[in-house]
């Protein structure tokens, strides 16, 4: 994981709908690149020493293995940067306890207007996660 390059992103959530819109929505951004999408904790989990991202982001409400757990794991096994996203307000505090790095609400991710100001921030957000701002 280089400073060099897009900076490259591994999405997990369940939701094929949110996960295309997500990877629209950052990928509006030639510095980011979203190097797979997985519907499972555990795909999530195999992923991340096989794609090496910059950053996960992580659903929590997942089939099998909730978010929370796999952030754990990851943080375990291949430490990375982890954005928690969840539709679930009262997540944040579990999510950084896991040992996220940051957690959002999903209502606050504006998938339909990648270049408002919402979008925008996001993206900022990232690049600091991932160490690139």
């Amino acid at each position: 994981m280089g400073d060099t390059g897009p900076i490259r992103v591994l999405v997990c959530d369940d939701s094929p709908t949110f996960a295309a819109g997500l990877r629209r929505l950052l990928e509006h951004e030639p510095e980011i690149e979203v190097v797979g999408v997985r519907g499972s904790a555990e795909e999530a989990i195999a992923a991340v020493p096989e794609l090496a991202p910059d950053l996960v982001t992580m659903d929590v409400e997942l089939p099998g293995m909730n978010g929370l757990d796999a952030v754990q794991r990851i943080m375990r096994e291949h430490p990375v940067p982890i954005l928690v996203l969840s539709s679930r307000t009262t997540v944040a505090e579990a999510a950084l306890a896991a040992g996220a790095v940051a957690a959002l609400a999903k209502d606050e991710v504006a998938l339909r207007e990648p270049d408002g100001d919402a979008a925008t921030a996001l993206r900022r957000r990232l690049r600091t996660l991932a160490g690139r701002a």
